[in-house]
């Protein structure tokens, strides 16, 4: 919106930020059109201000004025622009990347993969004074056509020449009269900026209608309407587009009473899932089935599903547990919970995992629950705790004094004895107000192995032996052995009256 406004032209710098191509720096932009907001509400106050509203709208249009510009036809950009709120904009640039997706429907795109590392490319190459390298001139042709066959730069570096075949236009820019070898000629400014300019007019106008034509051909679902969003389980039905929709109204409708938590399963070896608990408090009807969508860190979706439920009833509700593939370690999830009449209740989590480096030894957050359970039969999104068993899981840590606590923690990566499993110290104390209620500790045990470079340590114990109700805390301190490896893992515990 600065650059559309011409503010560039209205800017006061000094000498040196003018002479670092402060001009161009999106920041000062930014900066000038927040001052014109303010001196407009200032002057002439509130209703001539832009809407709440309007701002967010345009922070969500800034996308236009990142890389992805140089893949926007003119119709694209329009129709962009014609967008009434943020949700709008953000809908169109998930359909503009599907259309360029060589495999719509499924959860990868790599037209957009590409794009990205071509970006950070170019920021990491190709950086000019105020401008970040993907948003030069010569960062557009690096990003549209990738890198050049050959390069060629004069003596006094004022002159950069890329080359490139003709293979490598896309197929339907074919038919132009594009000459067997393509070349790019940047000039540096007196800004020191390369701009696209060339002694021979002819070759300047050739490349600069290349590039005109380039992100029309680029496009390979020219007539997709809306994004495909693929099951997220192989065999599993997605939701149906009424779903989604369904979905994206009940969101937010999450009870107050109601516990949403989930828990990473990032195992060794095995792809990334997350361990979700929903709880619904007692007194609403039982949930009987779940639709929802997985989100990857761009917020793109990666799949939906629509899935039969079953809860376990306890003293405070019913709880739903399921584990879902996770694309990255920045996932989100949209879940509603629906009886046979409609929505009960829904609710959007953080599928967050914990980053560890490759081959480190790692404890994963400590599950507390109150019973146990077989699983009967096994289903795609089955949690599968214990090899067949399963833990009606508890985050907030609510239990009655004859109830049964049962605790579990993972260690990935421990160091291991040909012959002998490896081996942990834990120390288990619960204490109150910050004094030591009850200790519990295992010396030299066994830890028990879930699958490779994944083990497992649990127990229980009654809470009645901690002798009261009250607010507590679970401390859980794990030394694992040959590493130096110490962790300390919290967890809240409140014993309520029968």
């Amino acid at each position: 919106w600065a650059q559309h406004l011409q503010l560039v032209d209205y800017l006061l710098l000094g000498k040196g930020e003018e002479a670092s191509g402060g001009r161009k720096r999106q920041a000062n932009l930014a900066n000038a059109l927040e001052a014109l907001l303010g001196a407009i509400f200032l002057d002439q106050g509130l209703e001539v201000a832009p809407a709440p509203g309007e701002r967010e709208l345009a922070e969500a249009l800034g996308w236009l004025e990142g890389p992805a510009r140089w893949l926007l036809t003119p119709a694209e950009e329009a129709e962009l622009r014609s967008s009434r709120n943020p949700e709008e904009v953000q809908e169109r640039i998930r359909l503009f990347w599907a259309r360029r997706d060589p495999s719509p429907g499924t959860p990868e795109n790599e037209f957009q993969d590409l794009f990205r590392e071509r970006v950070a490319m170019a920021d990491a190459l190709l950086g000019e004074p105020g401008l970040a390298g993907s948003l030069t001139q010569r960062g557009r042709v690096l990003i549209l056509l990738g890198k050049p066959r050959s390069r060629r730069k004069s003596a006094d570096l004022q002159v950069d020449t890329w080359f490139y075949d003709r293979k490598a236009v896309p197929s339907l820019t074919r038919h132009t009269r594009i000459p067997p070898v393509i070349q790019f000629q940047f000039r540096r400014d007196a800004e020191g900026h390369f701009e696209l300019s060339d002694v021979n007019p002819a070759k300047e106008a050739a490349a600069r209608r290349l590039l005109d034509l380039l992100p029309a051909s680029l496009i390979q679902n020219p007539h997709l309407a809306s994004v495909p969003i693929p099951p997220l389980f192989q065999g599993v039905p997605e939701a149906s587009e009424e779903e989604l929709e369904l979905l994206a109204r009940t969101v937010g409708s999450w009870p107050r009473d109601a516990v949403a938590a989930t828990f990473p399963e990032n195992f060794p070896g095995r792809p990334r899932r997350s361990f979700v608990v929903l709880r619904l408090p007692p007194g609403l009807a039982p949930a009987r089935r779940a639709i929802g969508l997985v989100l990857d860190r761009y917020r793109r979706t990666v799949g939906s599903f629509r899935i039969p439920l079953e809860g376990l009833a306890s003293p405070w509700g019913t709880t739903y547990q399921l584990s879902l593939p996770v694309p990255d370690d920045e996932s989100s999830l949209r879940i509603a919970l629906l009886d046979g009449g409609g929505p009960l209740a829904g609710t959007e989590l953080s599928l967050a995992l914990p980053v560890a480096p490759p081959g480190a030894t790692t404890v994963l957050p400590v599950i507390v629950g109150g019973q146990l359970t077989v699983e009967r039969s096994y289903r795609p999104w089955s949690t599968n705790l214990f090899g067949g068993n399963g833990l009606e899981v508890r985050p907030g840590g609510r239990f009655l004094p004859g109830e049964e606590l049962y605790f579990f923690f993972v260690v990935t990566d421990p160091p291991l004895s040909p012959g002998s499993p490896p081996t942990a110290d834990v120390t288990v104390t619960v204490l109150r107000g910050g004094e030591v209620v009850a200790r519990g500790r295992w010396t030299e045990v066994d830890l028990s192995m879930m699958a490779p470079g994944t083990f497992l340590f649990g127990s229980s114990f009654p809470v009645a032996a901690l002798g009261g109700t009250g607010v507590f805390e679970l401390q859980f301190r794990v030394k694992v052995h040959g590493t130096g490896f110490t962790t300390i893992l919290a967890h809240p515990l409140v014993v309520a009256g029968q």
